[in-house]
């Protein structure tokens, strides 16, 4: 399968793909190309996406499943659709708390999860920072422990 790719702002390269965007090492950014062979306009590239290695990760995939949807929807609502660092009513992103780089386990739960606008969400970074007031986090909570209790229901006798 071949597909078209297209620069984007980090100096990496991104291809739009079936399960979301793939980045791909700096290597093949057009910069790059355009630097290494003096080039004065962007080459148009193809590239294989067969070619990618079996370990590699596409870390945007969980942005597009229902079950985030449906997380992100209610963390929105919780956080009365603002963010909870700048009190911003525009751009918002659901941010995790713990990184899903430092602990991918925890990316579906719901009480690691904060509403933060573009801005506030890049200067948290990779920081574990919670802007979230006690009252929210016991909303968090209460909405965690009562899906684990229906899932476990039909066990309980």
């Amino acid at each position: 399968m071949v597909a078209h790719g297209y620069h984007n702002q980090t100096g990496g390269r991104e291809i739009p793909a079936g399960s979301g965007i793939f980045q791909l090492p700096w290597l093949l950014s057009v910069s790059y190309i355009m630097k290494k062979f003096k080039l004065k306009h962007p080459p148009i590239v193809h590239i294989n996406i067969n070619v990618l290695p079996d370990n590699y990760v596409n870390w945007n995939s969980i942005f597009i499943t229902k079950k985030w949807k449906k997380i992100r929807k209610t963390v929105l609502r919780i956080c009365k659709y603002r963010c909870l660092r700048c009190n911003k009513k525009t751009e918002l992103c659901i941010d995790h708390i713990v990184p899903r780089s430092k602990n991918k386990t925890i990316e579906y739960d719901i009480c690691n999860l904060q509403v933060l606008c573009k801005t506030c969400n890049k200067y948290k970074y990779t920081k574990v920072i919670d802007y979230r007031t006690i009252g929210m986090i016991h909303k968090f909570n209460s909405i965690k422990y009562k899906s684990i209790h229906s899932m476990y229901k039909k066990y309980i006798v």
